[in-house]
């Protein structure tokens, strides 16, 4: 995707090519590492694994 902006590529343009919605490619672009999509509210939520 970031391979695809840097080209000249718009954003909707991107989104139709992966066959991903626009608001996904709007969060991922601006996004410059992987742990930046881990932040917010899910980050510390706890799950039923958690003790295993």
């Amino acid at each position: 995707m970031h391979a695809l902006l840097a080209a000249g590529h718009s954003k909707r343009s991107v989104a139709r090519q992966l066959g991903m919605s626009l608001n996904t490619i709007l969060r991922f672009s601006r996004a410059t590492a992987p742990e930046d999509h881990s932040t917010g509210q899910r980050q510390n939520r706890r799950t039923k694994l958690d003790t295993y």
